[in-house]
């Protein structure tokens, strides 16, 4: 999916949830999990859910919504979140977080310039927010 079709999904949503405020960051980061998703699974999560709830959805809903209408949902019991004993791989965590940040900018257009300058302001204002990159 391009920036534009990311885009028009952003104005779908606001348009069916009018009275739901969208600034830069909240239509961004709709943008950044759209980008990385297929267009028409995207657009047609969007279409189920503003045909069939009356308030606007958070991100994990849509994506859950666009897992099951491509058919690649997980059942809860599958994929789990570490266990209070289990050891959480900081480093993985933090490279992952990374790379996913850098992939959506670049679809975006971003340049890796950009992209870093971005990282860094969001590190420096959300300091501990992932643990193991702060710079």
């Amino acid at each position: 999916m391009n920036s534009t079709q990311a885009a028009s999904l952003v104005a779908i949503l606001h348009g069916a949830y009018p009275g739901t405020y969208m600034d830069g960051a909240v239509g961004e980061t709709f943008m950044n999990s759209f980008i990385t998703n297929d267009y028409d699974a995207s657009k047609a999560a969007i279409s189920e859910w503003v045909n069939t709830m009356d308030r606007f959805p958070t991100i994990a809903e849509l994506n859950r919504t666009i897992r099951r209408i491509k058919g690649t949902d997980v059942p809860d019991n599958v994929r789990q979140l570490p266990q209070k004993d289990e050891p959480v791989d900081v480093k993985m965590a933090a490279a992952a977080f990374e790379r996913g940040y850098r992939r959506s900018r670049e679809k975006l257009g971003d340049t890796e310039e950009m992209i870093q300058k971005k990282l860094d302001v969001y590190l420096r204002k959300f300091p501990g927010s992932i643990p193991g990159m702060g710079r």
